[in-house]
């Protein structure tokens, strides 16, 4: 009788846990992770659509939701880009379940997979976590049995069904996004209030958008040798399960007549992890050729793979907008390699010339490029008007002085450029800061044979020392950015 009893309160005892758990996870970080289902099934439906061309999918955890621009990789390319990037918490076979069946003859899936994923083997906390959540607390269920039969289906069939079918609407209003258009879609206002990470734009191939980060808080998350890169994905070549789960993601995707190229993540490039270290890379290239002799076809060179911490956002993986610019770009030229249908064109391309690929689908601009978009289109009126004049419009003291709008070295002028408006240029800029002080300005000079502009005390050099180093003064490092011809660059 004390047997049963105590069997039943067992019994009593784990039902009881079951139940209360998403009350006690109320308050848990993980609910940051709502947004899944939404964009499961805004991908889903990406897959769905029908296209003319064969279609590049990039698969991995969010390193790839963020981590690539998917404008850049379609108008370069001869694919469809679509994203089926999710979480790092979901393991190999959660990535291969989504593409059971999907794909198309000629399709290429790329796999930039985050090296956690060569060490897992199961579901995860996460998941199990994110299930309590959701099964109670968001969702509604006819039977008792129904909420409990839910744990024992497969990662894809438990989300396929709890985003399409049993959506409360407390769960939608929480992860709804707009409706997609050409140029992306905006995320609601709850949706960037509740979540860790500031998501602001997804566009039209899947890929989640963070413009702008702190750059103190980034170089302070990078401070340590405790970040999940640093342990190499090494071990995976000694654990049969894993290998058996890359092999059968190859042979799924094979087996619908499509391509997979396994390829590395975004990483971090500082002092503890850094691409100029050649024994890393040797591991790196090593754990490469191995699995690649084993049957994953692993591409791109893993020192191509290294982001400036200054172009990441708020994890190891979770590069902003420029870092996904960047990342597309060095992607391109090492599938171009692979034989895949990329323009010749990407063999050139940088950050500084591709930068206009983000200024498409953003408005917003920081100030090393709005500087640099209207000194760009200075130096256009420049070129211009040397051709008409034979020399460049000369600054005050017959070129010895800087003119500015305000000027401590020269003339103060509105036509701070002489005789270059509206003629050449529709109008002088003035520094977006629209300061008084003559620190806070463009500065021209020019002798007539070459010419020299600057923007004086920018606030994000640093951030533009990554991105576009060319456009740092030479003379002045950080106090300006600059263009000049000649032995104007001295100035």
């Amino acid at each position: 009788m004390i047997r049963l009893s105590a069997f039943i309160g067992g019994v009593a005892a784990a039902l009881g846990l079951f139940y209360a758990a998403p009350a006690l996870l109320k308050d848990n970080p993980a609910k940051g992770s709502y947004w899944i289902a939404k964009v499961l099934t805004y991908q889903d439906d990406l897959l769905e659509k029908e296209a003319d061309r064969p279609r590049l999918i990039v698969t991995a955890g969010s390193n790839g939701l963020y981590g690539f621009d998917g404008r850049y990789l379609e108008k370069y390319s001869g694919y469809d880009v679509v994203n089926l990037s999710t979480h790092v918490g979901f393991d190999l076979r959660f990535h291969e379940q989504r593409l059971r069946g999907k794909l198309r003859p000629d399709d290429v899936v790329v796999a930039p997979l985050e090296h956690l994923l060569y060490r897992r083997t199961s579901e995860t906390d996460f998941h199990q976590e994110q299930n309590l959540l959701w099964l109670q607390r968001f969702f509604t269920y006819e039977t008792p049995l129904e909420r409990l039969t839910d744990n024992l289906k497969t990662p894809s069939e438990i989300y396929a069904r709890l985003a399409f079918e049993k959506l409360t609407g407390e769960r939608r209003d929480l992860t709804g996004l707009a409706e997609p258009g050409n140029d992306g879609v905006s995320a609601p206002a709850v949706m960037t209030e509740r979540l860790p990470l500031h998501v602001s734009l997804a566009d039209r191939d899947g890929f989640f958008v963070i413009p702008l980060g702190s750059d103190d808080s980034v170089k302070a998350d990078f401070g340590g040798d405790k970040r999940p890169y640093t342990a190499l994905p090494v071990s995976a070549l000694d654990d049969a399960k894993v290998m058996d789960q890359l092999l059968s993601l190859r042979k799924t995707v094979e087996n619908q007549g499509a391509r997979l190229l396994v390829t590395w993540p975004a990483m971090a490039d500082i002092v503890s992890h850094s691409s100029h270290d050649p024994v890393l890379l040797d591991d790196y290239r090593a754990f490469e050729a191995e699995l690649n002799r084993r049957g994953v076809p692993f591409v791109c060179d893993p020192a191509k793979m290294f982001i400036a911490p200054e172009l990441f956002h708020d994890t190891v993986y979770h590069v902003n907008a420029w870092g996904a610019l960047e990342r597309s770009i060095r992607l391109a030229q090492c599938l171009r390699g692979e034989g895949l249908g990329f323009s010749a064109e990407v063999a050139g391309h940088t950050m500084r010339n591709q930068l206009g690929i983000r200024f498409e689908r953003e408005k917003l601009r920081a100030p090393f490029e709005v500087a640099m978009q209207e000194i760009e289109e200075l130096e256009g009126g420049l070129k211009q008007y040397r051709a008409e004049h034979g020399a460049y419009p000369k600054s005050s003291n017959n070129g010895r002085d800087w003119d500015g709008f305000i000027s401590r070295w020269g003339n103060s002028t509105a036509n701070w450029i002489n005789g270059l408006a509206p003629q050449y240029v529709s109008a002088l800029p003035r520094d977006w800061r629209r300061s008084k002080r003559a620190d806070y300005q463009y500065l021209y000079r020019s002798n007539g044979s070459v010419y020299k502009i600057m923007n004086r005390r920018p606030p994000d050099c640093e951030l533009a020392r990554t991105i576009v180093p060319e456009f740092i003064d030479p003379s002045r490092d950080c106090w300006a950015y600059a263009a000049s011809t000649g032995l104007a660059r001295t100035w």
